[in-house]
């Protein structure tokens, strides 16, 4: 069997479109988007923080966990939600979020 494989650029993507070939066994390969405000302004993005599938969590810069605690479904792409409540008093923290605390949200399969 062949298997398909797309390549696009970091600007010409869909996540809806990205779905629909994971679904139908298409390999798709690009660029991790841009589009975050915290790496405009000079903080951590998503791309500084490490994927422990193992543990259904993510390491952040600062070595602290964000934890996968749930789930929900915006425009049919399931979305799932870490964090991590060591913010408070980690010394990054101006680094890395302006919020109470560091959220991740991804897309998975």
């Amino acid at each position: 069997m062949e298997k398909l494989e797309a390549i696009a650029d970091r600007g010409y993507w869909d996540s809806e479109e990205i779905l629909t070939c994971d679904q139908a066994g298409v390999t798709v390969t690009l660029p991790t988007p841009m589009t975050s405000g915290s790496k405009a302004d000079g903080r951590f993005g998503k791309q500084d923080f490490v994927d422990l599938p193992d543990e259904d969590a993510y390491r952040c810069p600062a070595g602290e966990k964000l934890k996968y605690y749930y789930s929900n479904v915006e425009r049919g792409l399931t979305l799932r939600r870490s964090w991590t409540s060591a913010c408070h008093t980690c010394p990054l923290k101006s680094r890395c979020t302006t919020a109470k605390e560091r959220r991740m949200v991804r897309l998975r399969a």
